[in-house]
């Protein structure tokens, strides 16, 4: 039995689109797992600084926080181990928590300083989100 030429041609073009209707999509779906992968990293790191809070918060159930963060007659923000617990990103609460209220505040157009010990104390650096960017310990 003989195709025609036409029928040929159709069989020939239906073989051709087959894969590439069936793979076209491919960098679509390659962009949307490597942002799912970033998202699933992300979700873990939330996790685990949870978890952190959460030990943190337990472990003050039986002192109070302000006794858990310094020795009696010591600001907060002397005790270096109070610094050596401040992380990137960490809300001006949770500094506060840690380090007690600041010295001095400078606000500038893309971020905010806050100074303790001020001056030659130490600094804690917010981005224009509100969250810590950076931080220099009192020497």
């Amino acid at each position: 039995m003989q195709l025609s030429r036409g029928i040929r041609y159709l069989v020939l073009f239906v073989l051709i689109t087959i894969p590439w209707l069936v793979y076209g999509d491919e960098p679509e779906i390659l962009e949307l797992k490597d942002r799912i992968d970033s998202l699933e990293r992300e979700v873990e790191l939330i996790n685990q600084t949870l978890i952190e809070m959460m030990e943190m918060l337990s472990a003050s159930s039986s002192t109070s926080m302000s006794e858990q963060y310094s020795q009696p007659g010591q600001l907060k923000w002397e005790d270096k181990q109070n610094w050596r617990r401040l992380r990137s990103g960490m809300v001006k609460d949770e500094v506060i928590l840690l380090l007690g209220e600041p010295d001095k505040i400078d606000k500038y157009s893309s971020f905010e300083v806050w100074s303790y010990g001020y001056p030659g104390g130490g600094t804690v650096e917010y981005s224009s989100q509100g969250r810590v960017d950076g931080w220099r310990e009192p020497r």
